[in-house]
């Protein structure tokens, strides 16, 4: 700068070195006359450099992550962080060839098979689903050879950029690591007991944190460091696998087998539950057929009926008339006059002494 352009600004310059600093395009200018000389340049450029290195260290979250400088972040961290996916359907004349093709080009370029599923349709047409691993820098060159194993029905590709939760997540590892560091610091210089139980409770939710984040840097890592390639090769023709088809529309067919199924499943339960019941019937059955049986012969007890008493002076019913038989029975011989006499205790009827006659006897009840 020249002229009072240089020593306005030549003013301001050392107005801010007062206060303790320079404005950002103050060392970018001119080499003018009124340049700021290089020693008052150099003193404020340390505490920027000092600022940064204290901000690496109390990173809090990802609001520091996303706006502080790139020198704070690992170098293993540097660069793009991506999740590749892709999926292809091809058909094929010879599925058990395109399984094996797909398979080794996976095992080529360095990558592996993480699930593998074959079967038949309803007309018996094969069908295979794998799941292959393969290293990012190889993703491309995978899809093309897998295409070429056949006619490609389907190819959906999607990528998903989460560098910036990978970076953030990594810095709060670090800053969770540094907090537990402080904690376990704080409980050696602990003193009484209440200090050591509230230290060791904080140190345990600051655990559980860090691991927590542990876990989920540990999953971005693992789906950035390989992509993940499905591939559904199928005969021409062929039905789609099931877990291809839309939740909530199943065909008839695919209704019907579910309702057998679950008739099957219930006659399975309650097979289940008759085995379970069947000792539980037969003992109860076998001790009720025991009892019938003893009951059955045990001897019969004869029931005396009770006695009625009979009044005085009555005459006593007379007996059962026996069986009729052929034969009549023979009258009973009259009782002789002295053996009534004799039941009646010898004793003469009143009045008999004075000749009057005996009183007639009574009427019997019969």
């Amino acid at each position: 700068y020249g002229g009072s352009e240089a020593s306005d600004h030549a003013a301001e310059g050392g107005a801010t070195d007062e206060a303790g600093g320079f404005p950002e395009h103050l060392p970018d200018e001119g080499d003018g006359a009124g340049a700021i000389p290089a020693p008052e340049r150099e003193a404020p450029e340390a505490e920027p450099d000092e600022a940064v290195e204290d901000g690496a260290h109390d990173v809090g979250g990802a609001d520091d992550v996303d706006g502080g400088d790139s020198a704070a972040v690992p170098p293993e961290l540097r660069g793009t962080h991506l999740i590749r996916t892709a999926h292809l359907v091809v058909l094929t004349g010879d599925v058990r060839d395109a399984w094996s093709d797909a398979v080794d080009v996976a095992e080529r370029v360095g990558g592996f098979v993480a699930s593998e599923w074959s079967d038949r349709d309803r007309e018996g047409r094969e069908r295979s689903r794998l799941t292959l691993r393969v290293p990012p820098e190889r993703y491309d060159e995978v899809l093309v050879r897998l295409s070429e194993l056949g006619e490609v029905a389907e190819r959906e590709v999607s990528t998903e950029d989460v560098t910036g939760q990978v970076v953030d997540v990594a810095a709060r590892i670090a800053t969770q690591e540094e907090s537990v560091a402080r904690v376990r610091a704080l409980m050696e210089e602990a003193e009484s007991l209440r200090d050591v139980v509230t230290l060791e409770s904080e140190l345990s939710s600051r655990q559980a944190e860090l691991e927590a984040l542990k876990a989920r840097y540990a999953s971005l890592r693992e789906r950035t460091g390989m992509g993940t390639v499905t591939v559904e090769l199928r005969e021409p023709g062929a039905e789609e696998m099931e877990e291809e088809r839309e939740p909530g529309a199943p065909s008839p067919l695919g209704a019907l087998e579910g309702g057998w199924g679950a008739f099957l499943l219930t006659l399975g339960w309650i097979a289940a539950a008759l085995g379970a019941v069947l000792p539980f019937a037969v003992t109860l059955a076998l001790l009720w057929l025991g009892w019938r049986l003893w009951r059955s012969r045990r001897p019969e007890r004869t029931r005396r009926e009770p006695a009625v008493p009979v009044a005085a002076g009555a005459v006593p019913p007379p007996p059962a008339a026996p069986p009729a038989t052929g034969t009549a029975p023979a009258p009973a011989p009259a009782p002789e006059k002295g053996s009534v006499e004799e039941e009646n205790g010898g004793s003469e009827a009143p009045g008999s002494g004075d000749g009057d006659p005996a009183p007639p006897d009574r009427p019997s009840s019969r």
